[in-house]
């Protein structure tokens, strides 16, 4: 609760003291004096005597408001004992119960209206409450502006009959007389079936009780804005497990991916083009690089991918993939490109950002089996300190703005909550992973962005992606150089503590004629290079080993032999890259699992780096 609300125990001494003046002052009227004349009639020649008296009232008036003080201190503990939304209708029914022990209902009901929302906040209640069981959840618009426009000077609007032509529209028949009094969030609507009925007595003790309803609306507002957090935070737990999990077996399942892919890949070079066998080895390194990709997007969800940012220009990078987007796109879907012509430049990877367009296009044709339109559309904006968004802070500041729009089913509010979790899908079996949206989601939080997704069932769906600007200045397209062979004769030093993706490794390699140093762990490496060898041009090392990881030993090996490069080789970025996954400046990495072609071209373009 807020600074400013009094506790429980300062409410049960208010409570108690209220209680001792009360009855302080019950004793009081009791013994209060009394004056007046007084003449009899004593005979028939006496004139008529009178009787007058009077009496003080100012007490009873003093026990009333302590009286009303009481009633609303009771309505106060009722709030303080609020311990989720589903509180909120018991708070209702005390409202109502307090109340009509001091102001005239004349059987009928009260509603509170969020005039924000445009709803109900709560049913009608009363003993005639059944009068409004055919009102809407929703208030009309013309009601609610009227509402709003009366409470903006924060004083009740009374309606004491039904001439109001806006009134009479919209209120049963049954009802004759309608006060609206201002709460914090909303008004209370309190009806009756008479006319002019409330005074102005009625009047000040209903502001009396909308106070208090303001606190519990507040209250309201902050059990709302936990529960949501606590939901997010459930959300946020359990995605993060299912990273972990990701991060834990990518290591050993891409050391068996390369394994597979590498031997399959050297079998197919060496098959010739009629062998029997061609075909099934083909389906088997196939099937290893469906596997890859399944590895990659977990990785991706779980922002333990190797990013390599560079500057980019999002309106350059969407013109490059409009024809591939076509091509994605089914011929009854119509694109349309909103690309802002001032738009600044951000700070990502190129190639997950194009998995980022892919992904969103693939799920919006999928939702559009009728066809339909997908537009995308850029933008600068600037996020504002203090802004949330379904119980998520975002840093302030200017971002590019990238927003996916398409017109197919939508999703109910159950399927949006889940969206982004890995392996959910509303697809048949067979027909997706479920890993498209939740890969989206892991690129643009790696890359220091956010993402949300409007939808409703029936409406399409909106994803919107803020990424952070960079000040820096995108670079003209890059000119096209001759990629140098990827064939060799230098030394290099294998450090890899899987045998059999040693092995693999090691045959790739002496295929692109290099020679080989073979060692298992970081000791034997040292062993090997502290031997009397004419040269060792390359480490090529995985990154997580027992007792000496890859980065210590180059390390140590670079004061040994300061003229041999290193190139990391790992399923994951751990040990290799900062907390968001950017690899540091000069860094060379291997992303395993990795093929034939990828090993020899990392390993020619470090020998050959100046």
């Amino acid at each position: 609760m807020r600074d400013q609300r009094k506790t429980k125990a300062q409410l049960v001494e208010e409570l108690a003291h209220l209680r001792q003046r009360v009855a302080e002052l019950e004793a009081e009227n009791k013994a209060a004096p009394t004056s007046g004349t007084a003449r009899a009639r004593s005979g028939p020649a006496d004139p008529i005597r009178m009787a007058a008296t009077d009496t003080d009232i100012t007490c009873r008036q003093g026990e009333e408001n302590l009286h009303i003080e009481l009633a609303l201190q009771r309505l106060r503990n009722v709030i303080l004992q609020m311990e989720s939304e589903a509180d909120w209708e018991q708070v209702v029914q005390n409202f109502h119960k307090e109340l009509k022990a001091w102001v005239c209902f004349n059987a009928c009901s009260i509603n509170i209206i969020d005039l924000q929302a445009g709803t109900l906040i709560s049913h009608a209640v009363g003993p005639r409450k059944g009068v409004h069981q055919n009102i809407r959840k929703t208030v009309e618009p013309d009601l609610l502006k009227a509402l709003a426009t009366a409470m903006e000077n924060g004083r009740p609007w009374y309606r004491p009959n039904r001439r109001d032509p806006l009134f009479a529209a919209r209120i049963p028949p049954e009802i004759n007389a309608v006060v609206d009094v201002p709460f914090l969030g909303g008004t209370v609507a309190i009806n009756s079936t008479q006319e002019n009925a409330f005074t102005k007595r009625d009047m000040e003790i209903v502001e009396k009780f909308a106070q208090v309803i303001s606190q519990a609306y507040r209250r309201l507002e902050d059990l709302r804005a936990l529960a949501e957090t606590e939901k997010r935070f459930q959300q946020a737990q359990k995605l993060e497990a299912v990273g972990q999990l990701a991060g834990g077996v990518a290591h050993d399942f891409n050391n068996l991916l390369t394994i597979i892919s590498g031997y399959s890949q050297m079998l197919l070079l060496n098959l010739g083009d009629n062998h029997s066998a061609r075909e099934e080895v083909k389906e088997i390194y196939t099937a290893s690089q469906r596997g890859s990709a399944l590895v990659r997007q977990l990785l991706a969800f779980s922002r333990r991918q190797v990013l390599h940012p560079e500057v980019l220009d999002l309106n350059a990078l969407i013109a490059d993939w409009e024809k591939m987007l076509h091509r994605l796109l089914s011929e009854d879907i119509t694109l349309e490109l909103k690309r802002s012509p001032f738009l600044s430049p951000v700070l990502a990877d190129e190639g997950q950002l194009q998995q980022v367009l892919m992904n969103l296009a693939v799920n919006a044709r999928d939702a559009m089996p009728d066809g339909g339109q997908l537009v995308i559309e850029t933008m600068d904006v600037e996020l504002k300190e203090g802004h949330v968004r379904e119980g998520v802070a975002v840093t302030a500041g200017p971002y590019v703005k990238l927003m996916v729009r398409d017109t197919g089913m939508g999703m109910d509010e159950t399927t949006r909550a889940r969206v982004f979790e890995p392996f959910f899908t509303t697809k048949k079996a067979g027909k997706g992973t479920g890993l498209g949206l939740s890969t989206v989601y892991g690129i643009v939080k790696q890359s220091q962005g956010y993402v949300w997704v409007l939808s409703e069932p029936g409406q399409g769906a909106t994803f919107e992606i803020y990424l952070p600007r960079t000040s820096e200045i995108a670079p003209g397209p890059a000119s096209a150089e001759p990629h140098s062979s990827s064939q060799g004769t230098e030394t290099i030093l294998l450090v890899e503590d899987d045998d059999a993706l040693r092995s693999v490794a090691r045959r790739m390699l002496t295929q692109r004629g290099y020679q080989v140093l073979e060692a298992s762990s970081g000791q034997e490496a040292l062993r090997l290079a502290s031997q009397p060898h004419d040269s060792i041009h390359l480490l090529l090392t995985d990154l997580v080993m027992p007792q000496m990881n890859g980065r210590e030993l180059a390390q140590t090996l670079s004061a040994m032999r300061p003229e041999t490069k290193v190139v990391y080789m790992s399923g994951y970025a751990q040990g290799v890259t900062d907390h968001h996954g950017v690899l540091a400046p000069g860094t060379a990495f291997l992303q395993k699992p990795f093929t034939l072609e990828s090993l020899s071209q990392k390993v020619r373009e470090v020998l050959d780096s100046s």
